[in-house]
Order: C-alpha cells, then sequence, then structure tokens
C-alpha cells in the first residue's frame, strides 16, 4: 500500500494534489502524465532541480514530475505534479513484477541519477518471492478527497486522524487496516 504525496508549489501557485490511481497536475486536473505505470520514478517525485524557480514533485507509488515536464510552462514551473497511490487488491492497480525489475542510469542536468525499469503487471495483487500480498474491500482516496475504483468517482473526503473527514492533509499520512476475521 503506497499513499501518493502532493506535488510542491511557490508563491501563489497551485501545486497538484496527491492523485489516486491518477495523480494532479498543478493545473489540478487528474492527468495521465503520472499514473500506476509511467512518471518520474517508483517510490520518487521528481527533484526541484530545474532552477530557482521549480518545485519539487509528490512522490507515491509513481512518482510525480515537475511544472514544466507537464507542459505547463514557465508560468507554472513553480508548481509539480502529485504522485500516484497503490492498493494491492484494489481494482486499476498495477502490480510491479518485481522479479524482472531492474535499475538503469541517466543524466539529468550533468547529474547522473539512477531509476527503476520496472515490468508491470494487469494483476492487482503484488507477488514478491512468491509471496502475493493482497487488501480486501480497499477505500482509496485522493488528496482533494475523491474516492478512486478503477476511475475517479465521487467526492467523499478523506478520514482525518481527528475525526471526521478532510480534503488534503498536511504531515505524516496514515492509513488503517483492520484485519478481518
Amino acid at each position: 500500500m503506497v499513499a501518493a504525496g502532493g506535488g510542491g508549489c511557490e508563491r501563489n501557485h497551485l501545486a497538484g494534489a496527491a492523485g489516486g490511481l491518477i495523480a494532479y497536475n498543478s493545473s489540478s486536473s487528474a492527468t495521465l502524465i503520472v499514473n500506476q505505470t509511467y512518471g518520474y520514478r517508483l517510490m520518487f517525485g521528481e527533484d526541484a532541480d530545474l532552477g530557482p524557480n521549480a518545485s519539487g514533485a509528490g512522490g507515491g507509488y509513481m512518482g510525480g514530475v515537475t511544472g514544466d515536464k507537464i507542459g505547463m510552462g514557465t508560468n507554472m514551473d513553480l508548481a509539480s505534479s502529485g504522485g500516484s497511490s497503490f492498493i494491492s487488491g484494489h481494482n486499476g492497480c498495477n502490480a510491479i513484477d518485481y522479479n524482472n525489475t531492474t535499475t538503469g542510469t541517466r543524466v539529468v542536468k550533468s547529474v547522473t541519477e539512477t531509476y527503476d525499469i520496472c515490468v508491470f503487471t494487469n494483476l492487482n495483487t503484488l507477488t514478491v518471492d512468491n509471496i502475493s500480498y493482497t487488501f480486501n474491500k480497499t477505500l482509496m482516496i485522493d488528496g482533494k478527497g475523491y474516492s478512486w475504483a478503477t476511475s475517479k468517482e465521487l467526492l467523499t473526503g478523506m478520514p482525518s486522524p481527528y475525526g471526521g473527514t478532510e480534503i488534503g492533509h498536511s504531515g505524516n499520512g496514515y492509513a488503517i487496516v483492520t484485519l478481518l476475521p
């Protein structure tokens, strides 16, 4: 289970909220730039390494990208996308085939970075070392408060650790996992 993080921003620019199966960009729309199988990097959002006006992107199952990478132009490079979320067993989630995932390197702004070359399955159950992991009766709610099945659905709000619901959350995230008999 991986909860997405929201993107960073500066000044009065809008950051991309934490996503469900698909992340939000800085124009506040769900964008296929970051989803279950494509984004900056597995578990990491892109660094703010594009210059003094760039902001870091949100982490998640697939991490988000900085503003100019999602076509927002120089006016929006101060805000970045969020990442995507993943719950093993949730409809629409694409599990990683860990046995066939490797790492590669690339040069970004004269810095050599390591990145994941992932192979994804169309199964929503995660298997590592021949052990399958899955959750039942899952509920995925993004940072804007929308629930997700195989696509974005109803505005429900997300449970707050302090009771009630909230839209977005600052600070550490949390999850409620209940063992069913």
